[in-house]
């Protein structure tokens, strides 16, 4: 089935995502930047998911194997940069946002460093995987027709050779 409209589609599935995230927070966490963060995040989502998609994925099906995975790797590593950089810039609040509470706990280093990179790798493989399922998929069906077609042309160059 071929869908008429993709990007509408698209647009409706993050914007659900970003009202899902929404939605599924704790009001205690919201801090002053949360909304802006959760928008980039679902940004950075979808362009990780298009890039993926248009870019990377039809090079892996075209046998061009080592530009896939030299550019998978680099995208990766600036989906997980730009993901540590928003972490850093938006989630941590200003210090004229700190509550004076000086028994205020503090994540260890190591802490923070995991809790910023290991979540974004597993949403980003998550969302690599959804796009080559469905890449993968579209390739599937686009062979399958083009089979169908070869196979009506040799049996139309038959029945006219008969």
């Amino acid at each position: 089935m071929k869908i008429k409209s993709p990007l509408l589609v698209q647009a409706v599935i993050w914007i659900g995502i970003w009202v899902l995230f929404v939605s599924v927070t704790n009001p205690a966490w919201v801090g002053p930047n949360f909304y802006w963060l959760i928008t980039l995040r679902v940004l950075k989502y979808a362009l990780l998911y298009n890039v993926a998609y248009y870019a990377l994925l039809p090079l892996f099906f075209r046998g061009k194997k080592r530009a896939f995975y030299l550019l998978s790797v680099l995208s990766f590593v600036a989906y997980l940069g730009l993901s540590a950089l928003m972490d850093l810039t938006l989630s941590q609040p200003r210090r004229s946002e700190q509550k004076p509470n000086t028994e205020q706990r503090t994540p260890s280093q190591r802490t923070r460093i995991f809790y910023m990179f290991f979540p974004p790798t597993l949403v980003g493989l998550a969302i690599f995987g959804a796009a080559a399922s469905i890449r993968g998929f579209a390739a599937y069906e686009e062979q399958k027709k083009a089979e169908q077609a070869a196979n009506r042309r040799r049996l139309e160059a038959e029945i006219a050779l008969l």
